[in-house]
């Protein structure tokens, strides 16, 4: 599976992560670049929803790929929503209080819904 896909929906970046070992895998580097790559081609969407339906658990590695991920878009002056996100990996960002600083949604039609309705 690809470690992430990506498209657009109502002039918003859908990226979906491919499976449970991309964002938290061996090679956040890689995976990190890859997200970089996928924002700079897509420059003008009002903004990003991550799919992290396929992710049930997230490691600290991977929660500091989420927040560089964070600081990418908003310095775009565009917005993230974090869409269909497991029940277990919410826990853990409640825990880190990281709740109050990603914006999520139930699911990743939502979190499209959010952003191009703004």
């Amino acid at each position: 599976m690809q470690p992430i896909n990506d498209r657009i929906d109502s002039n918003v970046l859908i990226i979906s992560v491919g499976d449970i070992t991309s964002l938290n895998g061996s090679s956040p580097e890689e995976f990190r670049r890859k997200l970089q790559e996928t924002l700079a081609l897509h420059q003008n969407v009002k903004g990003v929803v991550l799919d992290l339906s396929n992710v049930d658990m997230i490691t600290s590695t991977a929660v500091a790929t989420l927040v560089l991920l964070r600081k990418s878009v908003l310095a775009s002056s565009r917005r993230l929503v974090l869409g269909a996100v497991h029940p277990d990996v919410l826990n853990s960002l409640k825990i880190l209080r990281l709740d109050k600083l990603f914006e999520m949604s139930g699911d990743v039609a939502s979190g499209v819904e959010a952003i191009a309705s703004a």
